[in-house]
């Protein structure tokens, strides 16, 4: 039983490795993603294109914001995700004077993933994620980035990388554009199971 797990995992870092393998930018001093440059407004929406590896599907899903709530220390930005017209999950942006997070409100699984990103994200940035041991990080800033015939420019490329007790480990990568925010993003986890990857490649958006 052991071999197979071994097995399997070493299968998952290894499609990890490829899916997260690409050229890394120069980090220059001067590169700086301040919380301001992520867009988060009413009826904000971003739609992605969707490829589940591990079930061989392609689907598009819908980001929108819908209402928020202030408290003193930060607003929640409540959204619905949808495929196909249809409400397929919801979640919430939080957002205080130094960190944007996102929170699926599905206990059991977020279609979008969970990330939080700490501000300002500039060189050697590094910050600690929802466990002690999840760790996010600067990995490059690229001066353009095409996905899906569009091109963005000034993408900076954080990856997530984390393993608890219980056989669970994650690797995420997300690339954010200044003002538009996340144009795509890579997810493979593994539960001692087949691993599963998915892919979110920004398709267009509508921004307030």
């Amino acid at each position: 039983m052991k071999t197979v797990y071994y097995l399997l995992f070493g299968v998952f870092i290894l499609i990890a490795l490829i899916a997260c393998k690409k050229n890394y930018g120069v980090i220059s001093s001067a590169n700086v993603y301040k919380i301001s440059d992520y867009p988060l407004k009413l009826n904000n929406q971003w739609r992605y294109k969707v490829t589940d590896f591990y079930s061989g599907t392609t689907d598009t899903l819908t980001l929108q914001i819908i209402s928020v709530k202030s408290s003193d220390s930060e607003l929640d930005w409540f959204c619905t995700l949808s495929e196909k017209g249809r409400i397929v999950d919801s979640g919430k942006y939080v957002q205080t004077q130094t960190q944007v997070s996102y929170i699926g409100l599905n206990k059991n699984y977020s279609y979008f993933g969970d990330f939080i990103f700490s501000f300002p994200i500039a060189a050697n940035s590094l910050w600690i994620g929802f466990y002690p041991v999840d760790t996010v990080k600067l990995i490059s800033i690229d001066s353009n980035l095409i996905v899906n015939g569009i091109k963005y420019d000034d993408i900076f490329y954080v990856k997530r990388a984390f393993y608890l007790i219980g056989n669970y480990s994650l690797v995420q990568t997300l690339q954010i554009a200044p003002k538009i925010g996340i144009v795509e993003q890579t997810i493979s986890a593994f539960n001692g199971a087949l691993p599963q990857n998915q892919n979110f490649s920004l398709i267009d958006y509508k921004l307030n």
